[in-house]
């Protein structure tokens, strides 16, 4: 659907991964605490590079909504071409 998002994708891609492990006969268990791990470390790596923003900050706010926004439509154009 048009509407994906990359949380979506990364989910299907995250359950296949786990499907693939799972078929290795690697426990459950071990790939929770794998996937628990890597979280843990993605939110230290995302807080280590992240950069705060003064509400009132104007500019930076549209850039931010602006390259958000884009990458949404971006998206959207590219699935409903895929659909077509």
């Amino acid at each position: 659907s048009p509407s994906r998002g990359l949380g979506d994708v990364y989910k299907r891609q995250l359950i296949g991964s786990w499907a693939k492990l799972l078929q290795k006969g690697i426990h459950p268990t071990i790939t929770s605490k794998s996937s628990q791990k890597s979280l843990e470390k993605g939110i230290e790596i995302l807080s280590n590079i992240s950069q705060p923003v003064e509400l009132n900050d104007r500019e930076t706010l549209l850039n931010s909504a602006t390259t958000s926004l884009n990458s949404k439509v971006r998206q959207t154009l590219t699935d409903t071409c895929q659909i077509s």
